[in-house]
């Protein structure tokens, strides 16, 4: 996810090369211990991530090689 601002509806990944299961997810908790279930080709490749948060870091902006959805 990529907030613009607090309550922001903001951006949610997507995986552009996911063919599993349409209906898939994967469980994911927040700090508060909420457990929220989001579809699995809304996850990207744990080394994508990496990347992306390291290119937050250092620009304070959404990562162009990730495919973004305006939620």
């Amino acid at each position: 996810m990529y907030l613009l601002e607090p309550g922001d509806c903001g951006y949610s990944s997507r995986d552009p090369d996911y063919d599993g299961n349409p209906g898939a997810t994967m469980d994911f908790f927040l700090s508060n211990g909420q457990r929220d279930a989001y579809p699995l080709a809304w996850t990207v490749p744990l080394l994508v991530v990496e990347r992306a948060l390291d290119h937050f870091r250092r620009t304070g902006k959404r990562a162009p090689f990730v495919t973004w959805h305006a939620d």
